[in-house]
């Protein structure tokens, strides 16, 4: 590459470097967009074409609120096509910066058709992939990138990461160790350490180097998330095993490094998030609901969002408050409504309501959505037969007995066949009609049915036109004449 290339590469990614640097304090925002606009205008002093640069600066001009400049700088960009490799990178760094990680992987891997050694390229890849949880993928992008450059020591930290996901944790510590040797960062490895030593179990350690990371750099909020998360499980696994005792106090420094993190960092959505969940844990329902709703108001992925209202409803589903629960639960569909489990929930507090046509519906939204389970169709079925819906209720306790043997179920359906023998015999010759309106024998079963049911009048009409469909016994052969008899009787 030439030395304006090679210069006009160095400006961006200083650029690129500010607006990355920030994080989320507003007035260092403003700074660093200013700070990232006087790169940019270096850059641009090189006389080099590229579509990353007005697509750096639209981001800065918009963290600065001047809309009038990003969108200027937008239509500039939207003439240029990406041609180069650090085009394409930086591209997938935008992408990335907004957690779309598959589109990032997209301008990543065109970065690499122009420059197959383009490391950084390599490296994003591996990051891309183990936040999508391909661990293995993620490996193989780490050890491309370490064989461009072997002496770069965050292909080592982060790929000690993956490797730790697959519980290959002697590779894992041998990379870390591989890292530190190459003289790593001190606060990445420690962080990372911290992290394969949580992944192992080992939490005296874990804690030991996320401790030591967050006296390296004490304005930073992750090493005290860390450590609360890793406070949380090691707690969990204590109080499974009913040492009560020892988990309490976990719990509670648990929640003191997750305040800590809080107040480094206000806008971390996860750090609400645990501490609810520990909160929670500890019985603590009003502390905990605060902190799902402050984590769902910071939280950017949708899916997140919604698990923070699921939370919400069930603790108020188990409190019986159950309009509140309701709330909860529409809001988290609203987020995301995928998630088949608030479905169900739902129909329980409509049934509980003694609202039988949603919670009908929201069962039948939980058996759209997810796996056909037992009790779905056992509550659906009681909820139909509430309704007078008998045949449909009859068609759900056969498919939960197909699911799952319940003597309860046999007995509901017995009385079901007892109690409903001629609805649920109309129902189905009324069906038999509708799929072949040639059949006599339908029309006089149905006849029969009504009969039982004393509707006289829709008897004979049904005899009358079972005699209209049916063909002389001659023409029908033998056993003919039973569709003349039946409808006779």
């Amino acid at each position: 590459a030439s030395i304006r290339d090679s210069s006009f590469e160095v400006l961006l990614i200083l650029a690129d470097t500010e607006i990355v640097k920030a994080g989320d304090d507003p007035d260092l925002r403003k700074a660093a967009a200013r700070n990232a606009l006087e790169w940019i205008a270096q850059a641009k002093g090189l006389g080099v074409v590229s579509k990353i640069l007005p697509v750096r600066e639209a981001v800065a001009f918009d963290r600065l609120s001047d809309e009038r400049q990003r969108d200027k700088a937008l239509a500039t960009a939207d003439e240029i096509e990406a041609s180069t490799a650090l085009d394409f990178y930086l591209l997938g760094q935008e992408e990335r910066y907004q957690n779309h990680l598959e589109a990032a992987l997209d301008h990543y891997q065109k970065a690499l058709q122009v420059d197959p050694q383009y490391f950084w390229a390599l490296q994003n890849i591996g990051l891309c992939q183990l936040k999508l949880g391909r661990a293995e993928a993620a490996i193989s992008a780490y050890t491309a990138a370490i064989a461009i450059r072997p002496d770069e020591a965050i292909c080592y930290l982060t790929r000690a990461v993956a490797y730790a996901d697959l519980n290959r944790f002697d590779q894992a510590l041998a990379d870390l160790k591989k890292a530190e040797g190459l003289k790593a960062n001190r606060y990445e490895l420690l962080v990372n350490r911290g992290g394969v030593h949580y992944a192992r179990q080992a939490f005296d350690e874990a804690i030991a180097d996320f401790s030591a990371a967050s006296q390296l750099q004490p304005e930073r909020s992750a090493p005290w998330l860390n450590m609360g998360i890793a406070y949380r499980l090691q707690a969990d696994m204590l109080a499974k095993n009913g040492e009560t005792e020892k988990s309490g106090p976990l719990f509670e420094k648990a929640l003191e490094s997750l305040t800590t993190a809080i107040e480094k960092s206000p806008t971390d959505a996860m750090a609400y998030a645990v501490r609810a969940d520990i909160e929670l844990r500890l019985g603590q329902d009003d502390e905990a609901i605060a902190d799902f709703r402050r984590a769902a108001r910071r939280e950017p992925d949708a899916a997140k969002r919604a698990k923070s209202f699921l939370e919400i409803g069930k603790m108020h589903q188990r409190a019986d408050s159950l309009q509140d629960a309701l709330t909860a639960y529409e809001q988290s569909l609203g987020h995301d409504d995928s998630d088949p489990v608030v479905h169900r929930l739902m129909a329980e507090v409509y049934n509980k309501m003694d609202r039988k046509a949603e919670a009908d519906a929201a069962w039948t939204k939980f058996l759209e959505k997810g796996d056909p389970i037992g009790d779905v169709y056992r509550g659906r079925a009681l909820v139909r037969a509430g309704s007078g819906k008998y045949r449909d209720a009859m068609n759900d306790y056969t498919r939960a007995l197909e699911l799952e043997a319940s003597p309860n179920m046999l007995t509901r359906r017995g009385w079901a066949y007892l109690l409903q023998a001629n609805r649920l015999a109309l129902d189905d010759f009324s069906e038999a009609i509708s799929l072949n309106p040639e059949d006599p024998d339908s029309y006089n079963g149905r006849g029969y049915a009504k009969v039982m049911m004393g509707d006289y009048q829709g008897a004979v009409a049904d005899a009358e036109d079972a005699v209209k469909k049916s063909k002389t016994a001659e023409e029908q052969g033998k056993g003919g004449w039973q569709n003349f008899y039946n409808a006779s009787t």
